[in-house]
């Protein structure tokens, strides 16, 4: 569920700073739109790049703790 929040917030900052680079688009300030869209697309990239490291992060915890009880249900038998 953590998850799932950080993902809809992380949308969320996207649309609305992409919402921001066309409305600075639309102003006629190119430099501005370029560097705000470069520093959103830096942001977006580091954000994705979390949320991804803790969800294979949380994967291999989980893959971990099944092959230990899949090792352990074995040595039972």
């Amino acid at each position: 569920m953590k998850y799932i929040n950080s993902l809809f917030s992380l949308v969320l900052v996207i649309s609305l700073t992409g919402a921001c680079v066309n409305a600075a688009y639309a102003a006629n300030a190119d430099s501005v739109a370029k560097h705000v869209s470069k520093h959103v697309y830096k942001k977006a990239e580091t954000a994705s790049k979390k949320l991804l490291h803790k969800v294979h992060k949380k994967q291999k915890i989980r893959h971990s703790t099944s092959n230990q009880e899949e090792k352990n249900s074995s040595f039972k038998k």
